[in-house]
């Protein structure tokens, strides 16, 4: 077992520590290897950097391994089994898969998409009728300003502009 050591930390002399002590501050980084100890068993022994006690700087810092890559080995899987093969063509397969594709819609009709019902034209003129009516009772009741009436003009434009983008582009199924 390591005898107890004094340590210099910040200047000071501190100590004796014990292994276990040691071992926590190595771990914490308040010492390293360039940090002075002393023997308190020999106290009239010169302080000396603490990786010329070789057995304690081997238990307080020891070596980390190296790791290494090791040679890569491959394996070819894309192959018939054939050498004199051609290699996998990419585009070969999205060929052949497009076409087995087709081959397989041929085979199952879709049915027909039912026609449009005429619930997005009623939901396009309740909606905008709807919010040109609030738009045009906020205006009446703020006293017909025109910065307000101004306002209300953009606002039945956009909102007008945007439903009609929204219920006929975007929503185009509905």
């Amino acid at each position: 077992m390591n005898p107890p050591y004094y340590l210099v930390e910040d200047g000071q002399v501190t100590g004796p520590h014990s292994l276990e002590v040691l071992l926590q501050k190595a771990e914490i980084h308040v010492i390293g290897p360039d940090t002075p100890v002393q023997p308190a068993a020999l106290p009239d022994a010169a302080w000396r950097p603490l990786r010329a006690e070789t057995e304690l700087h081997t238990a307080l810092f020891p070596a980390r391994p190296t790791l290494s890559l090791g040679k890569a080995h491959f394996t070819s899987t894309n192959t018939s089994g054939d050498a004199a093969s051609a290699p996998v063509d990419v585009f070969a397969m999205l060929r052949d898969n497009a076409a087995r594709q087709n081959a397989a819609e041929r085979d199952v009709p879709l049915p027909p998409l039912p026609p449009r019902g005429k619930r997005r034209n009623r939901d396009f003129l309740l909606i905008a009728v709807g919010g040109d009516a609030f738009a045009i009772a906020f205006w009446l009741m703020a006293g017909r300003n025109t910065v307000h009436g101004i306002f209300v003009l953009s606002f039945v434009v956009v909102l007008t502009l945007s439903l009609y983008w929204v219920l006929y582009h975007v929503l185009d199924p509905y």
